[in-house]
């Protein structure tokens, strides 16, 4: 079967992609601005609270995603490799991304045995794409004011198939079809939180 070349991009629950590999000396997280930047705030107002795990809480519902600097990460499941400088992108979980503050994730996916393997080109990363989802939905579960952008991308080989990557794709989709935005435009931040 001829490989496709297709990315999906897909809206979990709630683009900027920074390149994060290690051969750029990057471990793919920003650091989070500690400190609040003096604003001029009406008299009386404090600045709400905003962490790492909860700033696209404070956005405007009406704001398109297009609208919003997102800080996300390259190959956003890179942490491991059998020679040094050959495949990892990232030291830190999905889930640790996600509490960090990271919002859009590129995840690579291998197309084996109907299901998806997460690779970083022929390398298998230690991680399947229900592992990816577990952290996400498990994110979004305890932060249902956030959102989550997440690229999919076919990598490496496929093998064992008896269907397409779009439809294995579907297969996961149709496990949790409400925390997923398919639409065919960029939606507004209040449809697409939580």
């Amino acid at each position: 079967m001829k490989k496709m070349n297709v990315a999906f991009f897909l809206i979990l629950g709630t683009c900027l992609m920074f390149n994060a590999c290690d051969d750029v000396g990057f471990d793919g997280i920003i650091p989070v601005q500690t400190q609040t930047p003096a604003l001029s705030l009406p008299a009386g107002a404090s600045m709400p609270a905003v962490s790492a795990w909860n700033w696209v809480e404070g956005q405007d519902n009406t704001k398109l995603l297009s609208e919003i600097s997102i800080p996300g990460t390259h190959d956003s499941g890179a942490r491991y490799e059998p020679i040094a400088g050959t495949a990892k992108c990232q030291n830190l979980t999905i889930s640790d991304q996600l509490n960090n503050g990271i919002r859009f994730l590129d995840i690579r996916c291998r197309h084996i045995d109907n299901a998806f393997a997460i690779h970083h080109g022929s390398i298998y990363q230690h991680l399947n794409f229900d592992d990816v989802l577990n952290a996400c939905f498990g994110f979004m579960g305890s932060h249902p004011g956030e959102t989550i952008i997440m690229s999919v991308k076919e990598e490496y080989n496929s093998a064992n198939i008896s269907r397409s990557f779009e439809e294995t794709f579907l297969a996961y989709y149709r496990k949790n079809p409400s925390g997923w935005y398919l639409g065919e435009s960029v939606p507004a931040l209040g449809d697409v939180r939580g």
